[in-house]
Parts: C-alpha cells; structure tokens; sequence
C-alpha cells in the first residue's frame, strides 16, 4: 500500500524538477535531511540540454563539495556506478576511516586497497570528512541503471543523508523497499522526460559499425582491414562515412559520440 502510494505521487509532476521535489518529500517523510540526483553519464546523452543534476544538501556543504572537485573522489559515486544495490556510507571504508585519526587512516586504507596513491585516500576520506563536519551523520545511496527511449544505458547515483544518530539509519523503517522502487521510477521518468521527442539517431551499417568498433580498440586502418577481410582503403571509406554521419572532425571524437549514443559497444 506504501508503495501505491509514492509511485501514485511520482507519477504526477510533469517535469523534472517536481519530480525531484515529491521524491525529496517522500525521503523527509522518512527522516532524510537532503536527497542529491546526480546523472552518472560523462556528459547530456544527445536530444537533452544539460546533465540533470538536483540536491537539497546545506548550501555550506555543497559549496565546499564542489570547490574541492569531491565528486571526482566520492567513494559513495564510486561504488554505486559499479552496483545495482543500494548501500550506506557504513558500507564504504573510508567511512570509517574518516572516524580516525588523519594519517592511520590513510595507513589503513593503503593496506587494503591495492594500486591506491596515498592523496587519493587522504581525497576519499575527505569527502567523507566534510559530510560529518556540515552535520550528515550516515547515508544511504541507491544507484539507478535504465535505457532510455532510444535504447540507450542511463544511470544516476541517488544519495540520501541522514543527521540523526548513524545507527538509526539502520532500521527497515528508514531504508524500505518501496524507497529503492520509487527511485527506480524517480529515474526512469526523469530520463524519459528530458530526452526530446524528435531526436532520431544516425544509422550505421554493419561495416562502418565494425570499423568503429576496431577503431575504439586501437586498430590502424590497415589492421581492421585484416581482421574483417577488406582493404584499408576501404575501411577509411568506411570510417569517412561515419564522420559525415555523425558531424564528427576526427575518428576518436566519432568513436566517443557512437559510444555515447549507445551505437556501438567496444
């Protein structure tokens, strides 16, 4: 019944920016201080205006997260681009870390994470660090993963933060199921609204598909003409008709704008 509900109020905002706002209701219902939406891709997927970015975090806190370029060194960000289940900060060490002293953290931390410099621990721990200092305690994070009307893979990072005592975010009451659904749909409907009806995707053939495809692994002309059994010339044929298609001036612009609109899959 629950989640009737919260799905009934996500699906009636029109746009984005309502959307964020009934779901940061829904999570201060639940005892949350701050929601944060924060698109995962490099960059807008073509047919949008922009990333859509959205937080209700202290104006302290998100001033100093982003002057610092802590999103660049979030273990939070980090571990829910590689998941699909929610966690806590409890479930990132340097969370813990950030408990300790400075330098036996780092110490700690370099123990147990193989090729790991030591600034970016001292990096990872602060961001965790100056969470606790602007007074969020504990979190909770739900990545989100969905395809968008083009087929193409989307995700966003949904962070929660919480300013009660850490434990209390461990209680079913604080992190319900239907929470995780309804940021599922928060998501699915925020990608599906943003993306512009009209935008249609170039289409490329097999051969100019393959020869982007070796393109991106580092081939020459000359060896992606081997390994699909025509000329080089050819294959520069072949990669030209790309660059016309998809308005790219070089191969490596043309392969990261195939990747990004979701036709091709090195």
């Amino acid at each position: 019944m629950i989640l009737d509900e919260a799905l009934h109020r996500l699906s009636q905002p029109d746009n984005p920016d309502d959307l964020f706002d009934t779901f940061s209701a829904l999570a201060s219902d639940l005892g949350y201080a701050a929601v944060s939406y924060i698109d995962g891709r490099p960059g807008p997927a073509p047919g949008e205006p922009e990333l859509f970015v959205r937080t209700t975090v202290r104006e302290d806190f998100l001033n100093t997260y982003l002057s610092e370029g802590y999103i660049n060194h979030d273990p939070l960000i980090a571990m829910a681009k590689r998941q699909a289940a929610p966690l806590t900060w409890a479930d990132v060490p340097e969370y813990h870390a950030s408990q300790l002293a400075t330098r036996q953290a780092v110490s700690k931390l370099e123990s147990t994470a193989r090729g790991r410099s030591k600034q970016d621990a001292q990096r990872a721990i602060a961001v965790m660090t100056a969470a606790a200092d602007h007074g969020y305690t504990q979190g909770y994070v739900i990545p989100t993963h969905t395809v968008d009307p083009l087929g193409r893979l989307a995700s966003a990072v949904v962070s929660l933060f919480w300013t009660q005592k850490p434990e209390g975010l461990a209680t079913s009451d604080s992190a319900p199921s239907w929470l995780r659904l309804s940021a599922l749909y928060m998501h699915e409907r925020v990608v599906s609204m943003r993306l512009t009806p009209v935008t249609q995707l170039p289409t490329l053939t097999q051969r100019e598909q393959e020869a982007l495809v070796w393109a991106s692994r580092g081939k020459t002309v000359e060896e992606t003409g081997e390994i699909i059994g025509v000329s080089g010339r050819t294959v520069t044929f072949h990669l030209q008709n790309v660059l016309e298609k998809l308005g790219c001036y070089s191969k490596i612009h043309a392969v990261a704008k195939a990747i990004q609109m979701g036709l091709i899959h090195p």
